[in-house]
């Protein structure tokens, strides 16, 4: 944009394109990103791909993704409630984008539609939870199964093992899927946001790019670690906890 044509634009669309270039370049829409270019379940395991998309992630949303996945993997379970309500908007706004490609103002259709099913997901938060769940099973178990080396275009198989059982365990095993399924997802999200931090420096790619392609199984691995010890930290956290819950002066504690 030259200053003859800013001279002639009016102003209101002078700002109008000013903002939407500063949103472009800082990269708030990751959401599109993904949506694009993330078309499978098993993208830890395909290490090049995932490098293609992050390169294209703006360092912002790189130190936000880190903040919050270290957040939600040390203490996921006290903010359980939130994290699936942050991820229904998450999934409505993909749902959105899906439906709305030949739209305009998709973005706001994206929005409405999230915002529509996190209102939603707020009271039925027990069946939310086994939704979220399921998806965080789905997630590994379609990189096991690519990690096994099976048969690459049946990936769904895992997907669909790890989302039934994830979802069923949710119902027995509430607390211990809740405190799994946070650790996962936020081990997810910090382990995304570290490695675009690490492929910001130029001199780094090159052999981050060889580690990690050479090697599918590093990413799932440094993944899983992550999460186990978030989910032993969590789980130390809630035994350390008084039997009492919090009573004072002898009286039970309300649940």
């Amino acid at each position: 944009m030259n200053l003859m044509t800013l001279a002639s634009a009016p102003a209101g669309t002078t700002s109008t394109a000013g903002f939407r270039e500063s949103l472009s370049e800082v990269g708030l829409n990751p959401f599109r990103l993904f949506l694009d270019n993330m078309h499978r379940l098993d993208i830890l395991s395909r290490p090049d791909e995932l490098i293609d998309v992050l390169q294209q992630l703006h360092i912002v949303w790189a130190g936000i993704f880190v903040t919050v996945g270290l957040l939600s993997v040390i203490n996921g379970y006290r903010w359980h409630k939130w994290i699936v309500i942050t991820v229904a908007f998450l999934t409505g706004m993909g749902l959105g984008f899906l439906m709305s490609r030949s739209m305009e103002s998709s973005l706001i259709v994206a929005a409405c539609v999230g915002v529509l099913t996190a209102v939603v997901a707020w009271p039925l938060m027990k069946y939310a939870i086994a939704a979220c769940g399921g998806l965080a099973g789905a997630f590994v178990g379609a990189n096991v199964w690519s990690i096994a080396q099976m048969p690459p275009d049946t990936y769904y198989a895992g997907a669909l093992i790890g989302l039934v059982a994830f979802g069923l365990l949710s119902f027995i095993l509430y607390r211990v899927v809740i405190v799994a399924m946070t650790c996962i997802a936020g081990a997810v999200v910090l382990v995304i946001g570290a490695v675009t931090l690490l492929i910001q420096v130029e001199a780094w790619q090159p052999a981050l790019r060889e580690d990690f392609a050479g090697n599918p199984i590093i990413l799932p691995l440094i993944v899983l670690v992550t999460a186990v010890i978030g989910f032993v930290m969590q789980q130390d956290a809630f035994a350390k906890k008084p039997e009492g819950g919090g009573a004072k002066h002898g009286k039970p504690a309300v649940a």
